[in-house]
């Protein structure tokens, strides 16, 4: 019961069977699918985000957006989520 408590507190987004190794691994596959200017914006701005204020942090996200979703992947990207023929994202997929 730990594990649903955890997920319905929001500590966890896993519930995971057997291997929690194996599930990292098919984490960081998917993670590996992202495009590399997201990945690389996403590594090397949070860790500097949470040093800076709220408002700063805000302005640094929307300016890493900006970047990233100019890249003509992105724009695909968002433009399937746009038009509602983007795979659905769910808790534990």
């Amino acid at each position: 019961m730990w594990g649903k408590e955890a997920v319905d507190l929001g500590l966890a987004q896993y519930i995971v069977d057997g291997s929690s190794l194996d599930k990292a691994i098919e984490l960081a596959r998917r993670a590996a699918q992202n495009l590399p200017l997201s990945n690389f914006a996403i590594c090397s701005a949070v860790s500097h985000m949470q040093n800076m204020s709220a408002l700063d942090a805000a302005y640094a996200e929307s300016v890493l957006a900006g970047i990233v979703n100019t890249q003509p992947d992105a724009r695909a990207r968002l433009a399937a989520f746009a038009d509602k023929s983007a795979a659905r994202v769910r808790p534990n997929d």
